[in-house]
């Protein structure tokens, strides 16, 4: 199994009043790869996305849902 690893978080701005976005890159340790269909996600709430084919994805959210982003993908640990 290959080791998946985040890189390039960023906090933006609201985006509307009392909307936040976060966006992020799920990239493969060893290649650097972006890893498709990782899914991001704050645990115990529902604020969670898919990142797309280049394993870019962006978290919308109203209230700060907590401080731990879990990523996970099929075939890493």
């Amino acid at each position: 199994m290959a080791v998946a690893q985040t890189a390039d978080t960023t906090l933006s701005a609201p985006v509307q009043q009392n909307r936040f976005e976060i966006k992020g890159l799920v990239r493969d340790k060893i290649s650097g790869q972006g890893i498709p269909f990782a899914a991001a996600c704050f645990p115990g709430t529902s604020v969670g996305a898919v990142a797309d084919l280049d394993g870019i994805f962006t978290l919308l959210y109203d209230a700060h849902p907590g401080d731990t982003l879990r990523v996970s993908a099929i075939g890493y640990k």
